[in-house]
């Protein structure tokens, strides 16, 4: 069969309108209300921090034309707070990205050893060659922090200048990265064994501090059970009304339980929380309220590495409900999860459900589902019936699918204020099913007004992690097919889906002049073979 017949496109418009603002009256520049302009030409080094992890930093973080800040040319000697203020994406961690955009993180040991060596400031008799770190967390608070008087400005804690508490310093310059989107601490405690400390350290860090932030990383970092809650909802999960963090990683933490309580700010508007590697048994009212935000925000919540107590009544009773979910998103589960919960509650489970999460069943469990749903279609009926007649095995072959809607508008956007990133209102839904080996590309083509080429411009549309990506990835409108997801299993996947929501675009200036008008892009979406290494 030829290649053309193995595809299918579908086709996703997204929609510009650029505008130019009337001419106002140039006004002297209003004093930042943070007091950001007195501490912006200060080197990170001035604050205590090692050359070597401002290295790192240096290394792994990026600004939005996509270069790092070591591509930009800076080195430990000049790199200052106000230059991190710039950047797009902060890593702590070691990031290693692919040709195709997308990247992948480890803890950095360089960072790593130097927190975890750092002295809890107690005394002002404490006067050596040590890092600090101090747990007066009103001192680090935004307002304080940030103050005329306060620690960025001043380099100096209140009392405590004879130690200067560079580990704090280092949150709080993180946390003064205002237009920053993404930040990765990802194994920032990794090296510290006891997991209230780390807790403590974390809590330095002020999450409501960062206005465009979208995605926060906090991965390998031994947290434990987070007996620190009421701080760590006070500081690192906490977000101001007008932020919108959709995508948290906590996978690694050595997390077996959580607290009881309600789930904190940074909560509200997930898409996308990674539990992966956290060995959950039973829930509480605090990650029931964590994943049924995510849930009801039409994301994913990771605990796949979870193995639920179904003998636990709070457990069980509180799964139900997200696991009957008539939406594109959902939980992540491992098999032995699927099917134990399932044959605990095979007479409650939707039909949805049982799509959802027919590949992981077994006989067992269908046999199960048969005797004891009701709720079930004829179809499904059928398919169970058949999979038990085969001794388990589903067909191994269906019809490549792919189902993409949705539009992306980014609405009205000022010639004046045209470079930079622009987060666009509605989504794009996908799903799929995929044979063994099959692909997902994406490509974009350029801006144009009624497809003239003549007013041709470029961008590059950034994706969150989701569903069906790991990790997020840029989309240049280039007309270039970029690999989405391929189906790495022996088996047909027919379960696929993902909703891409706070999709962000990065305009950088136009050589040529762009006239006011409404600009258009097609997003096309590919199930086909690999047909090039370029797109591997």
């Amino acid at each position: 069969m030829r290649d053309w017949k193995r595809r299918l496109i579908l086709i996703a418009a997204v929609g510009l309108l650029l505008l130019v603002r009337p001419a106002v009256p140039v006004q002297a520049a209003a004093v930042p209300a943070d007091n950001s302009a007195a501490y912006a030409a200060s080197r990170l080094i001035d604050y205590g921090i090692p050359k070597a992890v401002v290295q790192v930093i240096i290394d792994n973080s990026r600004y939005p034309d996509g270069r790092t800040a070591k591509e930009a040319g800076a080195t430990p000697d000049d790199f200052t707070v106000g230059n991190v203020a710039a950047l797009e994406t902060v890593s702590l961690a070691t990031v290693v990205r692919s040709g195709e955009g997308a990247s992948t993180s480890t803890p950095n040991k360089t960072v790593g050893d130097w927190i975890a060596g750092a002295k809890h400031l107690t005394s002002l008799a404490e006067q050596d060659n040590y890092s600090y770190y101090l747990t007066n967390y009103g001192l680090n608070a935004a307002g304080t922090v940030d103050a005329a008087t306060g620690p960025l400005v001043t380099k100096k804690f209140a009392d405590y200048a004879s130690a200067s508490p560079a580990v704090n310093l280092l949150f709080q310059i993180i946390a003064s990265a205002k237009a920053a989107t993404r930040v990765n601490l990802n194994g920032v405690t990794a090296e510290i064994t006891d997991s209230g400390t780390a807790q403590m350290i974390l809590a330095l860090f002020q999450t409501n501090r960062l206005p465009k932030l979208r995605s926060l990383v906090l991965a390998n970092n031994h947290l434990g059970n987070l007996d620190q809650s009421w701080q760590l909802q006070q500081t690192l999960f906490n977000t101001s009304a007008d932020q919108r963090v959709t995508e948290l990683d906590l996978s690694n933490n050595q997390i077996t339980s959580f607290p009881w309580g309600k789930a904190p700010a940074i909560a509200e508007h997930l898409t996308n929380l990674n539990l992966a590697g956290n060995e959950l048994s039973k829930m509480t009212d605090m990650l029931n309220g964590w994943l049924q935000s995510v849930v009801d925000n039409n994301g994913v919540g990771d605990v796949k590495d979870a193995h639920w107590d179904v003998a636990d009544w709070n457990t069980w009773n509180d799964l139900l409900p997200l696991l009957n979910v008539n939406t594109t998103g959902g939980l992540l589960l491992n098999d032995v999860s699927v099917n134990q919960l399932f044959q605990k509650l095979a007479d409650q489970l939707s039909p949805s459900a049982v799509d959802r999460y027919k590949p992981q069943l077994t006989v067992e469990t269908a046999n199960a589902l048969l005797q004891q749903n009701h709720q079930l279609t004829d179809q499904q009926r059928d398919e169970l019936t058949t999979f038990i007649k085969d001794d388990g095995v589903w067909p191994t072959t269906q019809a490549d699918k792919l189902t993409v809607g949705g539009m992306l508008n980014f609405g009205l956007i000022s010639l004046d204020a045209l470079a930079g990133d622009h987060l666009a209102q509605g989504l794009i839904s996908i799903s799929a099913v995929l044979n063994p080996g099959k692909g997902i590309y994406v490509a974009m083509s350029p801006w144009t007004i009624n497809n003239d080429p003549a007013t041709a411009f470029q961008t590059v549309l950034h994706i969150n992690s989701n569903s069906l990506r790991p990790s997020s990835t840029n989309i240049p409108s280039t007309n270039t097919p970029l690999l989405f997801y391929r189906n790495e299993t022996n088996v047909v996947q027919s379960n696929l889906s993902a909703a891409l929501l706070n999709v962000t675009m990065s305009i950088e200036p136009p050589a040529a002049p762009i006239q006011a008008a409404a600009y258009q892009s097609t997003i096309t979406w590919t199930i086909s073979d690999p047909v090039s290494t370029r797109m591997k």
